[in-house]
C-alpha cells in the first residue's frame, strides 16, 4: 500500500467518529427492511471492532398495524468484530440497548410484522441461516408487548436482560428480570449454540426456568423454529404453592388458597398451545390432566381452550377455604349474563372419584360443559349422592338483558331413606326406591329474578316400598283409626307425584299412593311466595276396608302452622293431570302408577 493510500486510510479513521452517518445508512436500512426506518444519530469508531453507537431509532410497522412503529430504540451501543463481517459473517461481539419498545404481531393474513417484506411466511424457520453471532446482550428498562390474533396484549417488562455465549460453539446463557404484564417474573435458560441455530434440520435445546414470587415453572424442550417460540415440544412442571395469589396477579379474586403441582408434555405449533398427559396435585390430591389445548383465534375472534380433567378427589371445602357445612345462599342477586363474545370459547371435560363441596358428597362425579358466543352449555353434570345417581344438563342463551335458560334432571337408584337424611328429616312414613325427572325454564337479568318467574315440571314416582298402615287408615278416613293405630308397615306397590310450578305458584297433580290396604289420590295448590298451600287426599272406595269412609281428607294454610281438617267427597282441590312434555309423560308411564 502506498504512502497515500495509508494517509488516506488513516486520515478515514480519525475523522468517521465524527461524521453523522444517519442521513446515509437510514435509506439503506429502509430498503432492507421493506418499510421506513429513521434514525436521529449514527457514529461508528472503525477498528478491529468496530463501534457503534445509534440514537433514537424507529422501525416502522406493518400496514394495519396497532401503532406506527414496530420497534423504537432511544440508545444502543455495539461492538462489530470487522474481519469475520469482511468474510461476510454478522458478530457482535456486545450490544446494550436501554428503553427499547418492541411489538410483535400479525396482520390480517397471518403474516407477522418481523417476516420480511416479501414473504406471507417465512420460508424456513426464522433466522435459522446461519451467518451470525452475538457474544453479549444487555437490555435495560425496556417492553416486549406481544398482541395475539385475537387482540389481547401482552407485555414482558424487561427490566434487566441478559444473553451471552462464549463463542458461536458454546451454549447461550440467559439471565432476565422483569415483569409480564403486572406480575414480576426471573428467567433462566441454557440453550442451544449459534452454530446449532445455524443447523435447521438439527432440534435446537431450550431449557427454561422462570419463577414469579413462589410459583415456578420449568420447561426442557426442543425447537425446530426457536427464535419465534414455536414447533417446539418437551417436558414442562409447574408448582404453586399458593393458586389463590397467582390468579390475583392476573386479576383474579377470591381464587383458591390451596397449591397445584403439575407434570408433563407440552408443545407449540403455530397457532395451538399444547399440555398432554399431564399428572400432579391440586390440594395434595391427585390430579391427571390428559389434554388442555389453548388454539390462538383468527384476527378479530376469540381463542379457544380445550380442557380434560381428572381428580380423585376434589375437596372444594378445603380448595375454596369455607366449612363443610351448608352452603350460603349467595346468588339471589348475581347478575345472569351469558357473553355473546366470550374471549377464550372453552370445551371442559371434567370428572372427580370422589366431590365434596358443603355437606354434601358425590361419587363418580362428571362433567361436560361448553362456552360459545351467546350460549353456555352444561352438556352433562352427573354424580352418585347418597346412593342415588343424579345427571343434569342445561342451556343458557344470552338475551338483551339476562339470559334464557333451559334445565333437565333426572334422578336414578334413589332409596327415600336415605335421601331423607340428607336435610335430617329423622324418618318419614314411607319407604322405597325413588325415581325422578324434571326440567326448568326461567329468564331474567338476576338469578332472583329468573327464579320468580321460573316454570318447572317434575315427575316423582316409587315403586316397591313400605308404607305404615296407620297412613293409609288415615287417608282413608277409617273410623278404626279413631281407636288406635295400626301397627307395622305395608308394601307400597308405587306413588306417584307430578308437580308444576310457574313463578312461584304451582300444583301436584295428580299424587297417587298405591299400597296392598288401599290406594289413595290427591293433589295439591302451593304459593311459594306467600308460603301458602292447600292439600287433599281421598282414598279409593274399592280399595279400602268396609269401614273407611273414604272422605277427603285437607291440609291447608301456611307452611308453618296447616290446618287439618274433612273435606266433601269431590273436594280435591286442582284436580285434573298436568300437561307434560314426551320425556315427563314417559317417566309417568314407566312409573306404573
Amino acid at each position: 500500500m502506498s504512502a497515500t493510500a495509508l494517509v488516506v486510510l488513516g486520515a478515514l479513521v480519525l475523522a468517521l467518529p465524527g461524521i453523522e452517518l444517519a442521513p446515509y445508512a437510514q435509506g439503506w436500512l429502509s430498503a432492507q427492511a421493506g418499510r421506513r426506518v429513521s434514525l436521529a444519530s449514527l457514529r461508528v469508531t472503525p477498528g478491529l471492532t468496530t463501534r457503534l453507537e445509534l440514537r433514537d431509532a424507529r422501525l416502522a410497522n406493518i400496514p394495519g398495524g396497532t401503532r406506527a412503529e414496530m420497534l423504537h430504540v432511544p440508545h444502543l451501543r455495539a461492538a462489530l468484530a470487522l474481519m469475520p463481517l469482511l468474510q461476510g459473517r454478522l458478530e457482535l461481539r456486545e450490544v446494550e440497548a436501554e428503553g427499547a419498545s418492541l411489538l410483535l404481531e400479525r396482520d390480517e393474513e397471518r403474516r407477522g410484522n418481523w417476516q420480511g417484506p416479501r414473504q406471507t411466511r417465512p420460508a424456513g424457520p426464522s433466522g435459522r441461516d446461519g451467518g451470525w453471532f452475538v457474544g453479549l446482550l444487555r437490555l435495560a428498562g425496556s417492553e416486549i408487548i406481544l398482541r395475539t390474533s385475537s387482540g389481547n396484549t401482552l407485555t414482558i417488562g424487561l427490566e434487566q436482560a441478559e444473553v451471552l455465549a462464549a463463542s458461536p460453539a458454546a451454549p447461550v446463557r440467559l439471565h432476565a428480570r422483569g415483569r409480564y404484564n403486572a406480575l414480576p417474573v426471573a428467567l433462566q435458560g441454557e440453550l442451544g449454540s449459534f452454530d446449532t441455530l445455524a443447523q435447521a434440520r438439527r432440534p435446537f435445546p431450550m431449557h427454561l426456568r422462570a419463577q414469579s414470587r413462589q410459583t415456578q415453572l420449568m420447561l426442557e424442550a426442543t425447537a425446530a423454529d426457536p427464535l419465534n417460540f414455536d414447533h417446539w415440544q418437551g417436558r414442562l412442571e409447574a408448582r404453586a404453592p399458593d393458586l389463590a395469589a397467582l390468579l390475583r396477579d392476573f386479576g383474579v379474586e377470591d381464587g383458591p388458597a390451596t397449591t397445584l403441582e403439575l407434570t408433563g408434555q407440552a408443545s407449540r405449533a403455530g397457532d395451538v398451545w399444547t399440555l398432554a398427559q399431564a399428572s400432579g396435585a391440586l390440594a395434595g390430591e391427585a390430579l391427571s390432566v390428559p389434554l388442555l389445548r389453548l388454539t390462538e383465534g383468527l384476527p378479530g375472534t376469540a381463542d379457544s381452550v380445550a380442557a380434560e380433567v381428572d381428580a380423585t378427589k376434589l375437596d372444594l371445602n378445603r380448595i375454596l377455604g369455607r366449612p363443610a357445612g351448608p352452603v350460603p345462599d349467595r346468588d339471589a342477586d348475581t347478575p345472569l349474563r351469558v357473553d355473546p363474545n366470550p374471549d377464550p370459547r372453552l370445551q371442559v371435560r371434567a370428572s372427580a372419584t370422589e366431590l365434596l363441596y358443603g355437606e354434601w358428597r358425590a361419587q363418580q362425579a362428571a362433567l361436560r360443559l361448553e362456552v360459545a358466543p351467546g350460549r353456555i352449555t352444561l352438556e352433562q353434570a352427573a354424580g352418585t349422592i347418597a346412593g342415588a345417581r343424579l345427571q343434569a344438563a342445561a342451556e343458557a342463551r344470552a338475551l338483551p338483558e339476562g339470559a334464557a335458560v333451559e334445565a333437565s334432571l333426572t334422578m336414578a337408584n334413589a332409596r327415600l331413606d336415605t335421601l331423607r337424611q340428607l336435610p335430617g328429616i329423622r324418618s318419614l312414613p314411607l319407604d322405597g326406591a325413588v325415581q325422578a325427572q324434571a326440567s326448568l325454564s326461567m329468564r331474567g337479568a338476576t338469578v332472583r329474578q329468573a327464579l320468580r318467574g321460573a316454570y318447572g315440571t317434575t315427575v316423582l314416582s316409587m315403586r316397591d316400598g313400605t308404607i305404615d298402615r296407620a297412613v293409609i287408615e288415615a287417608a282413608s278416613t277409617d273410623l278404626r283409626a279413631l281407636f288406635r293405630t295400626a301397627p307395622g308397615r305395608t308394601r307400597l306397590r308405587c306413588a306417584l307425584a307430578v308437580l308444576v310450578v310457574r313463578e312461584g305458584r304451582g300444583r301436584v297433580a295428580p299424587l297417587r299412593l298405591r299400597a296392598d290396604t288401599g290406594t289413595v289420590g290427591g293433589s295439591a295448590l302451593f304459593d311459594l311466595n306467600r308460603r301458602q298451600f292447600e292439600l287433599a287426599v281421598r282414598s279409593q272406595r274399592d280399595s279400602t276396608d268396609f269401614l273407611a269412609l273414604d272422605l277427603p281428607v285437607r291440609v291447608y294454610g301456611s307452611f308453618a302452622a296447616p290446618s287439618v281438617g274433612l273435606g266433601e267427597r269431590g273436594d280435591i282441590p286442582g284436580d285434573g293431570a298436568i300437561p307434560l312434555p314426551d320425556s315427563l309423560r314417559e317417566a309417568v308411564r314407566r312409573s306404573g302408577c
